[in-house]
């Protein structure tokens, strides 16, 4: 039951996201929204989890999810000012090691709650669905890598010739 329910939703989901998430010269655009929705259905599918389960870990994930997006906006921001700092005329060390120390701190407070919801996993996963949850994200990275190297081996035959000699194209919306 749950199982379909998700595949609805992800069907439905993507599908609007296909109509949305256009080029304007056709190609599909890939998005963190869209990437993350496709690694939810797929850890689902791959840890078996069931309704009961899904109760729990939904919010678990969701929280997390958020606030790994608010800490990545921060470490974006300050290494844009760090940078700032740098591409200035002068450059005191000192508020350079400010800004790498807090840098650093944001980190170690990743990691420290990546550390804490693996921590909730445990209480809410059996161990056999721990050890695939360990194994799923080495996987599905190893599988978005294949998915991006398609895309992009993809993207270059574009750009060549239809004979594949002579000059590199420009791509339509360069042109």
């Amino acid at each position: 039951m749950l199982k379909s329910l998700l595949m609805t939703i992800s069907v439905l989901l993507l599908a609007a996201s296909q109509v949305t998430g256009q080029r304007p010269d056709g190609r599909p655009q890939f998005s963190a929204q869209r990437m993350e929705l496709l690694r939810m259905w797929r850890l689902v599918d791959e840890l078996k989890v069931d309704e009961a389960q899904a109760e729990k870990l939904f919010p678990v994930w969701s929280r997390h999810r958020r606030q790994r997006q608010e800490l990545q906006a921060d470490r974006k921001r300050m290494a844009k000012e760090l940078r700032k700092i740098l591409d200035g005329d002068t450059v005191d060390d000192g508020v350079l090691e400010k800004r790498i120390g807090e840098i650093r701190d944001l980190e170690k407070k990743r990691g420290e709650m990546e550390t804490a919801m693996k921590g909730e996993l445990t209480k809410l996963l059996s161990v056999r669905q721990q050890a695939r949850f360990l194994l799923f994200n080495e996987q599905f990275r190893g599988d978005l890598k294949e998915i991006i190297m398609g895309f992009h081996s993809r993207s270059s035959e574009r750009l060549m010739p239809p004979n594949g000699r002579g000059e590199r194209r420009l791509p339509p919306w360069a042109e």
